[in-house]
């Protein structure tokens, strides 16, 4: 959806500045600001929001003032203190190389286990789960990114993944993804991307430059918002 300040108020009561929940995320593509709020599952465009708005390199945005603090606060994304918590990371760039080939005949024994094990840890979040409730699926910070692990994994996976009964688009894939790395104990970046005019989400798994499960030529046209 596009956010419109709409006219100028005459008093605003609104403070010199507000933060976005910790839940939402935000990147500047242009002059434009693209928010994704994790707890409302739904994106939202702010056009010339850049105009008022101050957004770091992790994606968090510093302050904002004037009538896009009131839009924001008016929505609920918003809150006149600063969030609690840790900072965010550093969003990554996007992967610009494919997944290495392996050799087909190299599979791990448990390899048909792990998938069928990720693809019922993904029907459990239901028919239709949000961004926020596929999450947990990933291991996060707690696995082990060791480069040739990860990506043998993932060769599996597009190997055996056309066996397994998990329909649906990039969410779905990468979330399988993630959930049979998790089982090996492995990590990757599960990275969820915007772009504008027209507006398009995305989201993908990479492992520094390497894309795990999708065309880096794809990829081009997205700006990450958010990482995990």
């Amino acid at each position: 959806m596009f956010l419109s300040p709409g006219p100028v108020r005459l008093a605003s009561t609104t403070p010199s500045a507000v933060w976005l929940r910790a839940d939402v995320h935000a990147v500047c593509i242009g002059r434009d600001v693209v928010l994704l709020d994790l707890g409302g599952d739904a994106y939202a465009c702010l056009p010339d929001g850049t105009d008022e708005m101050r957004i770091d390199d992790h994606g968090t945005v510093v302050g904002a003032k004037g009538r896009i603090a009131d839009l924001l606060l008016d929505a609920g994304l918003a809150a006149t203190a600063r969030p609690a918590g840790p900072s965010r990371m550093p969003l990554p760039a996007v992967a610009t190389e494919a997944l290495p080939a392996r050799d087909v005949r190299v599979t791990r024994f448990d390899d048909p286990l792990a998938l069928i094990w990720a693809a019922l840890a993904l029907r459990s979040r239901g028919r239709d789960p949000a961004v926020v409730d596929l999450l947990p699926l990933t291991s996060g910070a707690g696995g082990r990114r060791t480069r040739e692990a990860v990506i043998q994994a993932a060769s599996a996976v597009d190997r055996l993944l056309p066996w397994v009964p998990i329909t649906g688009g990039c969410l779905r894939r990468s979330a399988c993804l993630v959930a049979f790395l998790k089982t090996h104990g492995l990590a990757a970046d599960w990275v969820f991307g915007v772009r504008t005019w027209p507006f398009r989400a995305h989201c993908w798994v990479q492992l520094d430059e390497i894309c795990l499960n999708d065309d880096p030529e794809r990829l081009r046209a997205y700006r990450p918002i958010l990482s995990r």
